[in-house]
């Protein structure tokens, strides 16, 4: 533990100066923008905080492994011959005997028996090692991938349409004109309005019920009847209720004092920000026509001049569609078209989009180390036994690939266990970041990208076993058992 804590100390020594020499990179996002003056910054607070973390979680880390030397080193001075301190586990002599090959067979047994004593090998550590860098990995990438998914589907902030188009007369026309234009898909008669729950303000929106926009829905039902509602997470928990309860609800712009509505809770709703940006995501509720006119009479008048939610024709372009819509209500009363916008907090998601695959990248060196170390650490503490394979008639190719294949079998446990480990907690971390954020939890897995890397880590694992494999090749049989 004494080297361990000095490891640690100089640990802390070392991530002080790292973290004021990155200083400058950072914020990111919308912060960097907002930074007039980014440079080197020393915080005192963070900096002792980080080193003292660093020096701590060094000699927790090292607890096991001093503990495991500790056992190590009594076993040495009290180890006696006998018939079965070599004894190797079933499984371990079954999965070496399914290959014919004696390099194979050899290779699997170093790498699933740590042996005892002098060649006691660090099997277990490398394995959880890597395999936890397998999963974290796979994680970053499934992160990465679930985040680049929201960036380029509108509809998981909401969005089920492409732009926002109002005018205050000649609505039979601008109908018209938009049902006759080749750019444009459809449209739902819908809008903004704004409602209160209790104390709590929020903006509605009311969807008609024809047309290719809909509510999207996170859980349970969108509404349809006069007396239903959909509320977004953010507003259920302001409001502090749920699916299947109910709620007051009142138009916050109606005339005189209207008598709330009491309205059954049927589903979560992603509301997409209105073209003022007055929403915010997880915020906001979800109507009905039929809701939005009980809530209050005077509103039934209102349903037929109901702005337009257009749609885009399959391979136009955003630029395209919004001049198409615009020329199409050019000349009628207070003409108004908007492009649906994606919400500011995913927009700034797209400056920060690469950190997910940097850290991938991190984790995907720090198992190739935790690999390389424990190939070279089993190929020096095992030179009596590499000796005796040469005694025995091992030439250095069947050496070289004994030690391939221990890297082979560790690479694969790994992956065995880290990639389902890695793709199920990157599930879990988007849908609680994407349930923060308030946006649609819908994963996405890049099952190509992960087919791709299995080949991608065992060649790897071979890459890496290649100077260790080279060392034990050269070992002089003679003068190693002649030694010990």
């Amino acid at each position: 533990m004494v080297r361990a804590a000095i490891i640690g100390m100089a640990s802390a020594c070392v991530v002080v100066p790292v973290a004021v020499l990155l200083s400058p990179l950072t914020p990111v996002g919308l912060a960097k923008i907002a930074e007039p003056d980014p440079g080197f910054a020393v915080n005192a607070m963070p900096l002792v905080l980080g080193a003292v973390l660093a020096a701590v979680l060094t000699m927790l880390v090292s607890a096991v492994p001093a503990w495991t030397a500790a056992r190590t080193a009594a076993a040495v001075r009290g180890e006696r011959p006998g018939p079965g301190r070599a004894r190797s586990s079933v499984y371990t002599s079954a999965l070496s005997r399914a290959w014919r090959s004696p390099a194979a067979a050899t290779g699997v047994r170093m790498a699933l028996q740590p042996g005892r004593g002098r060649t006691a090998v660090p099997v277990r550590s490398a394995i959880f090692g890597a395999t936890l860098g397998v999963a974290a990995l796979t994680a970053s990438l499934v992160f990465a991938a679930c985040l680049g998914h929201l960036l380029d589907t509108p509809r998981l902030s909401g969005f089920t349409w492409d732009a926002f188009a109002s005018v205050e007369g000649g609505l039979p026309r601008a109908a018209a004109a938009l049902r006759a234009d080749p750019k444009i898909a459809g449209y739902t008669r819908g809008g903004f309005t704004g409602v209160r729950i209790g104390p709590v303000k929020v903006m509605a929106l009311v969807l008609g019920r024809s047309g290719p926009a809909r509510p999207v829905i996170a859980a349970g039902v969108p509404p349809t009847a006069s007396d239903e509602v959909a509320l977004g997470a953010a507003t259920m928990r302001d409001v502090h209720t749920a699916i299947g309860r109910t709620v007051d609800l009142v138009l916050d712009q109606a005339e005189g004092h209207p008598k709330p509505a009491r309205m059954r809770v049927v589903g979560t709703v992603i509301v997409p920000p209105n073209p003022f940006q007055a929403t915010r995501l997880g915020e906001g509720a979800a109507l009905a026509p039929p809701g939005y006119v009980r809530t209050d009479p005077g509103a039934a008048a209102q349903l037929g001049g109901l702005p337009f939610l257009v749609r885009f024709a399959p391979g136009v372009s955003r630029d395209a569609g919004l001049a198409a819509v615009a020329k199409d209500i050019t000349g009628l009363p207070n003409p108004f078209a908007a492009a649906a916008d994606r919400p500011a907090n995913v927009v700034s998601l797209a400056s920060i989009a690469g950190l997910p695959v940097a850290l991938s990248g991190l984790l995907a060196l720090i198992a190739a180390g935790t690999l390389a170390h424990m190939l070279a650490s089993s190929t020096r503490r095992r030179r009596r036994d590499l000796a005796i394979l040469k005694a025995l008639g091992f030439i250095r190719r069947q050496v070289r690939h004994a030690v391939a294949w221990q890297a082979t079998t560790i690479a694969a446990i790994a992956l065995l266990i880290g990639l389902p480990a890695g793709i199920a907690g990157g599930r879990w971390a988007w849908r609680v970041f994407a349930g923060q954020l308030g946006v649609l939890p819908e994963p996405a897995v890049p099952l190509t990208t992960i087919l791709i890397a299995i080949p991608a880590a065992l060649a790897l694992a071979n890459l890496i076993a290649a100077a260790p494999a080279r060392a034990a090749a050269r070992t002089q049989s003679a003068t190693i058992l002649r030694t010990e």
